[in-house]
Formats: C-alpha cells, sequence, structure tokens
C-alpha cells in the first residue's frame, strides 16, 4: 500500500468563475477559411460547460502574469528543464507547446504560510498552450524533476493534478462557416507529495 505526505500546498477543488473578458478575437485558428470565433463567444460556448477559474486558468497574458504565486522565492535566472518547457529551435520555426515558465520556488525543508515544511520541492509556473486552445494560460504547480525523493529516500516525490475544461479548435467549419470548437479535459498540475514507500519503518508512524 502506497501512502502520501502530503506538503500542504493548496490542492483544493477548483471553482469555475465567470468572466468579463473584452470582446477580441482569437488569432492563429487552424482553418483560415473558417470565421474566427471571438473571446466572448468562446467564453460564452465555455459557460455552458461551467466556466473557467480564474485561479488556474487565464485567457491573455496580462490576466496569467495576475495570477495567484503560491510560493515567495523567486525561480532562479537559470531554472531547471522540465519536459514541458520551450525546445530549442532553429531560426524561423514556431515554438513548441505547451511552453511552461517557471515563476517561484519552495525548496525540500523551507516552510510554508502555515509553518509546515515542504517535503518535496515545488515550483510554481505558468504554462502556455498552443493557439488551438482556450484558455491558453494554466496556472500550476511542478515537482522538481530531479528533486524526486523525500525522506531520506524512504519516500518519493508525485506530482498532483486535476482536470479543467478546455476549448479545442477542431478545424473544421460549422454551417454558419464559423470555427467549430469543441470542450476537452485538460490535466493541470496543482500540488507535489511525498509517497512513502511500502514497507518503510516510517509507516508504524501512521
Amino acid at each position: 500500500m502506497v501512502i502520501s505526505f502530503a506538503t500542504f500546498l493548496s490542492c483544493s477543488e477548483a471553482q469555475p468563475l465567470s468572466s468579463t473578458q473584452s470582446d477580441i478575437t482569437i488569432q492563429g485558428s487552424l482553418t483560415s477559411a473558417c470565421q474566427s470565433l471571438t473571446t466572448r463567444e468562446l467564453e460564452q460556448k465555455l459557460e455552458t460547460f461551467g466556466g473557467y477559474n480564474k485561479r488556474y486558468q487565464a485567457i491573455t497574458k496580462s490576466e496569467a502574469d495576475k495570477f495567484s504565486k503560491f510560493f515567495s522565492q523567486q525561480a532562479p535566472t537559470k531554472a531547471p528543464a522540465l519536459n514541458s518547457t520551450k525546445k530549442t529551435r532553429g531560426k524561423g520555426q514556431a515554438p513548441s507547446y505547451p511552453i511552461t515558465n517557471l515563476i517561484s520556488v519552495a525548496r525540500r525543508g523551507s516552510l510554508d504560510q502555515h509553518g509546515f515544511h515542504h517535503l518535496c520541492t515545488e515550483w510554481s509556473a505558468i504554462t502556455k498552450l498552443s493557439a488551438e486552445y482556450f484558455p491558453r494560460f494554466l496556472n500550476e504547480v511542478i515537482c522538481d524533476v530531479k528533486d524526486f525523493g523525500c525522506l531520506d529516500f524512504k519516500g518519493i516525490c508525485s506530482q498532483g493534478s486535476f482536470i479543467l475544461d478546455v476549448l479545442r479548435n477542431t478545424g473544421k467549419c460549422g454551417s454558419d462557416g464559423k470555427q467549430i470548437w469543441e470542450v476537452v479535459s485538460q490535466p493541470v498540475r496543482s500540488c507535489c507529495s511525498c509517497r512513502l514507500f511500502q514497507g518503510s519503518f516510517l509507516g508504524k508512524y501512521l
């Protein structure tokens, strides 16, 4: 049996909130022959599925810059590479999405706002999805890819996540000549927990 030690990061259930964004056109559509939907039209479509959660999702970069920061310590200039970060590309090549930028960090052993120790190193990050998705920006918490052991390697740091709805451009046109967008499930990385290995002597303290 695997037992989890929470790192006391907020992993609360997301609560969808309504939005009041201006009526601008989403660029980068898959099919240029289709009429692009406006931001407001996309919001209204997403609202039929509960809307989007402003704590974890943003439509524009300026909105994303206002995300609540999970940790106070800023990320260093040379942050560790992540699987979803922008890959090295040649001149003229399009960026590879999703792109994840690390914002701040909570080191293993540091104290959180409640006075509890973080058992794993965690990064607060903003991830940008490709133009085929709406909303494009995600507020995430990511396990450090190199600091994977916890409790003197009596456990392992495990990435936690939950699912939010986003819209995806299908690249098809509707009978009205407008783009067809469908709702899809988007995993959002939300916390990092220390999972104790089975048979560890620490199990007797549980």
